[in-house]
């Protein structure tokens, strides 16, 4: 498939002997046509996913906090129902009802 935009830029970064036999052995595992093309192809695949991934899990963090908010907000009416239910009844001796 031909390449419709120029690879113009280059990226260089150095890297252990044992750092290099990862991603060389999995290059060669995955028939890619070289370690550059394999490269880049991951580094590029895993940043678009990380940044998908830290969208989904901001908005995870704000249902969470929504549900926390509303399971603390249960749990005072919970408290206060059950206070009430304990609180001793006072009848009114003239008439005879609960005040």
């Amino acid at each position: 498939m031909p390449r419709l935009t120029p690879r113009n830029r280059v990226v260089v970064f150095r890297v252990a002997q044992e750092e290099y036999r990862l991603p060389r052995h999995t290059c060669v595992q995955r028939d890619r046509r070289n370690l550059s093309e394999f490269t880049r192809s991951e580094l590029l695949s895993m940043l678009r996913t990380a940044g998908e991934s830290d969208g989904r899990v901001a908005a995870l963090e704000r249902k969470l906090s929504s549900l926390q908010c509303s399971v603390e907000y249960l749990v005072r009416l919970v408290e206060g129902a059950v206070v009430d239910s304990f609180r001793p009844t006072v009848v009114d001796s003239d008439s005879g009802r609960s005040a």
